[in-house]
């Protein structure tokens, strides 16, 4: 909910040229893989889907268990050490890329908390591989754009983590509460804090106000509504938190740039 999410965290990216392999690796009982370095030109994404391993990240050893999304490339070393008693397994995709500078485009780590849509992506990525009548651009496509989305996803969750307690409890209510008439008092109320401590702390921690930042959540919702289904501006107003059309309206066009209607027309291409 930050006003800083419009930065790019990661550098631009380079799409893959080859998929070259995507697999699901199962490590053997009382024993540890043989770590192997990524060759220039390769990235290894390396997505754990069940037991405990650990991973050695500027020589510390972090454990990683289902749902890590571990993303190497040139240099970097893979899991290197499996629980023997539960050892892991991780699906292995490895691609190369169509430039050789050491840059990377992902976390090195990060998590994909839905286990069940891993399972899914494992096989339709899996079985579309060995597939030789299957398209290979839109499956590298499908499997590199999957992949980087989950990054992102994480890299979006995990910064509100780096808030303050307080800071996480005002933006959940802001996420679960934005459809009420919301008050900025009710909100930091919620953090504990006077309205004006409140104010001044959220702002030097987001950069935005608390208005700023429910204004924000509600528009993206409306931008969804307006985007999927065929609620009147009215309805899609009143869905969102907002009082009354017309301040709606005012809100939608003073920060989007357009009026819900044209917004809409532009989306759906009606």
């Amino acid at each position: 909910m930050s006003a800083k999410t419009s930065e790019p965290k990661t550098k631009p990216l380079a799409h893959p040229v080859t998929l070259q392999t995507i697999a699901h690796y199962y490590e053997a009982p009382s024993a540890h893989p043989l770590a192997s370095p990524i060759p220039k030109g390769i990235e290894r994404v390396e997505v754990v889907t069940g037991g405990r391993g650990w991973v050695d990240i500027d020589g510390e050893w972090i454990e990683v268990t289902p749902g890590a999304l571990l993303w190497h490339i040139e240099g970097d070393v893979t899991i290197a050490r499996s629980d023997w008693g539960n050892p892991y397994r991780c699906i292995n995709v490895q691609m190369l890329m169509n430039r050789r500078e050491l840059r990377r485009r992902a976390p090195r780590l990060c998590w994909w908390r839905d286990l069940g849509e891993i399972e899914h992506f494992a096989d339709v990525a899996i079985r579309s591989h060995v597939d030789d009548s299957f398209d290979t651009d839109a499956l590298l496509a499908y499997v590199y754009g999957r992949l980087i989305f989950q990054a992102r996803q994480s890299e979006r969750a995990d910064s509100h983590e780096v808030h303050p307690w307080p800071i996480r409890q005002a933006l959940n209510v802001i996420e679960t509460r934005y459809q009420e008439p919301l008050k900025i008092r009710q909100i930091a109320a919620a953090a504990g804090w006077s309205v004006a401590h409140f104010h001044e702390v959220f702002q030097q921690h987001l950069e935005a106000s608390p208005h700023q930042v429910l204004l924000q959540r509600r528009l993206r919702r409306a931008r969804e509504l307006l985007s999927s289904t065929n609620l009147s501006v009215k309805q899609v107003a009143a869905e969102c938190g907002f009082s009354t059309a017309a301040g709606f309206g005012h809100a939608f066009r003073s920060r989007v740039g357009v009026t819900p209607r044209v917004f809409r027309r532009q989306a759906t291409g009606r």
